[in-house]
């Protein structure tokens, strides 16, 4: 009376039990999962090394935006060219570090082959720290070029933000791999109007600290 999933295996039939077949991709999942970090943690060591004998005339670069508005994908757009390199959200958290000594080593001597270096900071970053100091030096580098990423929809950007974090997903690309009942969310009125309120108020203020740089609207 078990539901169970057939599952083929060489030239014989296999029947596994649903919840043991949801396991096993649950398992595969973090194993996939694990080796991802595995091959980023082996690139940024390489990079690192290269870096020591590196160069210093580079492109300095920020991707500034909010969550859930699609900076992982223009991130790896980003990383698919030869010549730029654009790291994650470096200032997140900063657990007791000094933000200004992490900007230094971000902007630091960077491998020969670089030519743009940069990294995406949300409009609230650190979420750990006072981050007054490094939100000055960064609009005081005058050569500083900021990819501004917004995403016109708010609602849709707020609906995922929600989600995502029911689900603790946040590189996801598609809805439909999680199930319909894990996606259904409530917002109340007020909480809608503070979302939308917010981040219009995050991206103006963004515009006006910035305004004397060389600036990218992408949407």
């Amino acid at each position: 009376g078990q539901d169970c999933t057939p599952v083929r295996a060489g030239l014989r039939g296999h029947r596994v039990s649903a919840s043991d077949n949801r396991y096993a991709s649950a398992a595969l999942s973090l194993y996939a999962r694990g080796i991802r970090r595995l091959a980023l943690h082996a690139q940024l060591l390489k990079y690192r090394v290269l870096a020591t004998r590196g160069h210093l005339d580079f492109i300095r670069f920020i991707v500034l935006t909010r969550s859930r508005t699609g900076s992982n994908l223009l991130l790896s757009f980003l990383n698919g060219h030869s010549d730029i390199f654009c790291d994650g959200e470096i200032f997140a958290r900063m657990r007791g570090k000094d933000p200004l000594v992490r900007l230094g080593k971000a902007f630091g001597k960077q491998p020969r082959h670089v030519l743009a270096r940069g990294f995406k900071i949300f409009y609230y970053h650190p979420l750990d720290a006072d981050g007054g100091m490094l939100w000055t030096s960064l609009a005081d580098m005058q050569d500083l070029k900021v990819i501004h990423l917004t995403r016109s929809n708010i609602l849709r950007t707020l609906v995922s933000r929600k989600i995502a974090g029911v689900q603790d997903r946040w590189t996801g690309t598609r809805y439909d791999a999680v199930g319909l009942a894990a996606r259904r969310i409530h917002f109340s009125i007020q909480e809608l109007e503070s979302g939308f309120r917010q981040t219009r108020a995050w991206e103006t203020e963004a515009e006006a600290r910035f305004r004397g740089h060389s600036l990218l609207r992408i949407t």
